[in-house]
């Protein structure tokens, strides 16, 4: 062969390669009744309290280092028409170390064992609906969490249709406390890595938003006050907002459906003003916090 059919023969095996990258790739869960999914969840969070340590006059506060780790067993209890399905997730496993934690919250944390959900997800990964989660949180729930349980499961939420490398996607997620509010945006970073020996697709996930704290409190306090069947304490002046950024980066395998590995990190500043009631009697009138987390989810057997 001469150099420049070499040459041609190159340029066409390039071009090939480039065409092949360049198809859109579909991106979409798949379920099937009876499968189960396992998941192994980490976390690890630093709570750093020089602003609160600031504003009340103390000595700096070390931050506190937390880490647990749980795992997350989904069974498919059934597939519906439009792709999505009905799965039940039980929490198993819970550790939680680093922090010497009070017994009722100890014996909460022990309580997740065996503890479960059963909730309805689409095939893009949204959660459609939710059931047993006041036993997890609460009996008394203020307000439907599904829509957080999009921003919060670890699972990639993924693209309406198509999409190429390159290519992006967002995703704006309201929460139910005044104008709070999740902005995701994700990326078709690679469709060229394999894990497991499967093709996956890695995307890249950025994080923002805000959390209204008066909102927040205002539904917390109303659902206490009705459990308990008494007026809930006056703090309509209080205000703040939880500010919230983040990176992930997820591995999907379309042969399969599903999601292989992710991991991340997420920061959250928190700043609250306090009502005058609470200043009159000592209170600083602002406090603040920082919080930084990294996190972890992967598939096993």
């Amino acid at each position: 062969m001469s150099n420049s059919l070499r040459f041609l023969a190159v340029i066409l095996a390039l071009a090939a390669a480039t065409a092949a990258c360049a198809e859109p790739v579909t991106l979409e869960y798949k379920f099937r009744k009876g499968e189960v999914d396992k998941y192994r969840l980490a976390m690890d969070m630093r709570l750093d309290l020089s602003g609160i340590a600031a504003a009340t006059g103390q000595a700096d506060m070390p931050p506190m280092d937390l880490s647990m780790s749980i795992e997350l067993i989904q069974k498919t209890l059934d597939v519906y028409s439009d792709g999505s399905a009905k799965v039940k997730v039980t929490y198993r496993n819970p550790i939680i170390q680093g922090v010497k934690m009070p017994a009722a919250a100890s014996k909460s944390a022990k309580a997740l064992q065996d503890q479960a959900v059963v909730m309805r997800i689409s095939k893009h990964g949204r959660t459609m609906s939710i059931q047993g989660l006041e036993k997890l949180v609460g009996q008394d729930m203020p307000v439907n969490l599904s829509r957080f349980m999009d921003a919060s499961s670890g699972s990639a939420l993924l693209p309406d249709g198509p999409v190429e490398v390159g290519e992006s996607w967002m995703q704006d997620i309201p929460l139910p406390f005044g104008d709070s509010q999740i902005y995701l945006q994700s990326t078709l970073a690679s469709y060229d890595e394999e894990i497991w020996n499967l093709r996956v697709a890695r995307i890249n996930q950025s994080c923002s938003g805000k959390l209204d704290i008066k909102a927040m409190v205002e539904s917390f306090l109303g659902a206490m006050a009705a459990s308990l069947k008494q007026k809930a304490p006056d703090l309509s002046s209080i205000s703040g907002e939880l500010l919230l950024n983040g990176q992930m980066t997820e591995f999907f395998a379309p042969s399969i459906g599903k999601l292989l590995k992710s991991s991340g990190n997420l920061d959250a500043s928190l700043n609250v003003t306090l009502p005058p009631s609470a200043v009159q009697q000592g209170a600083p009138p602002s406090l603040s916090c920082a919080i930084n987390m990294r996190m972890g989810m992967t598939r096993f057997n």
